[in-house]
């Protein structure tokens, strides 16, 4: 095992800990692992179901019913915000031509 750099470790567990929601990741604690100067453990998976299992119940835990949007939610969001700009990119140049018609 190497000397952390304590600096460095901070940094990361700052940087894991701004995660949110869905950003927060199994990756994520590797970067902590390594920031420290350990080893990633072992992630032979025997049997996948379990895995899934024990994946849920970290989401449940974790995750679940937290004040932060999934990314499906931010990216329907995103379409939606765009689909509005569209609208009044439209409406603008409908205004100055009505403006421009005016004079």
């Amino acid at each position: 095992m190497t000397i952390p750099d304590y600096e460095k470790l901070v940094e990361t567990v700052r940087h894991v800990h701004k995660q949110h929601a869905d950003d927060l990741c199994w990756m994520d604690i590797d970067l902590i692992f390594k920031a420290a100067g350990l080893s990633t453990p072992d992630r032979s998976v025997g049997c996948k179901e379990s895995m899934l299992k024990n994946c849920q119940r970290f989401i449940d835990s974790m995750c679940a019913g937290g004040k932060w949007p999934s990314y499906a939610e931010l990216e329907a969001k995103i379409a939606e915000l765009e689909s509005q700009i569209k609208e009044l990119k439209a409406d603008n140049v409908d205004l100055q031509y009505q403006i421009k018609n005016l004079n």
